[in-house]
């Protein structure tokens, strides 16, 4: 019984060893957000045309989407690109500039994806997204990272765990055996 009871904390402890941080700087290819941009949007109507300060780690081959949207008027750009080339430098994510009329105080979203392929495939190496006011530039949230992988079993680890499960479900249906001791 003791036996059986150990492979869930196996499996656990191989799980939480699987599932760790990662900052924007050190994953190939990302996109960080790192901050806001203020001033752009006032109540007599705005001109968007942020810079988002970004740290960009991206190599040949990768690509990226940008969607930056605005409370009240919604998707104001979307943008996707591919990495011509290996790069590593603190710079700037520029939107295409587009005019909209909203408060101050406006919240103002951003979510750049980068991936591993060209064209938006390969699956996703990293996100990074911020909320902030557009006229003070104020970070509502910012939230960065590199998705966390999930644990899987190959087909032959599962065959291995179904004959565990199995031998222990027979093992515990058995018949209690009965020793019989000479007197």
């Amino acid at each position: 019984m003791r036996r059986v009871a150990l492979l869930p904390a196996v499996l656990v402890v191989s799980a939480v060893a699987f599932c760790r941080s990662a900052v924007g700087s050190n994953v190939v290819p990302s996109l960080e957000i790192t901050g806001s941009t203020s001033g752009i949007c006032d109540n007599t109507g705005g001109s968007l045309n942020p810079n988002i300060p970004t740290f960009v780690n991206v190599r040949a081959g990768s690509s990226d989407a940008a969607t930056m949207s605005v409370a009240g008027v919604g998707v104001v750009d979307n943008q996707k690109e591919n990495q011509p080339f290996n790069a590593s430098f603190a710079g700037t994510f520029g939107f295409v500039p587009s005019t909209y009329t909203v408060p101050p105080g406006t919240l103002v979203t951003v979510e750049i994806i980068t991936y591993f392929g060209s064209n938006q495939t390969g699956g996703v190496s990293f996100r990074s997204k911020i909320v902030f006011a557009c006229d003070t530039g104020q970070i509502v949230s910012l939230v960065s990272g590199a998705p966390i992988a999930s644990p899987t079993l190959s087909t032959a680890g599962l065959a291995v765990l179904g004959l565990c499960l199995v031998a222990a479900g027979v093992g515990r249906l058995s018949p209690a055996r009965v020793s019989h001791s000479a007197s």
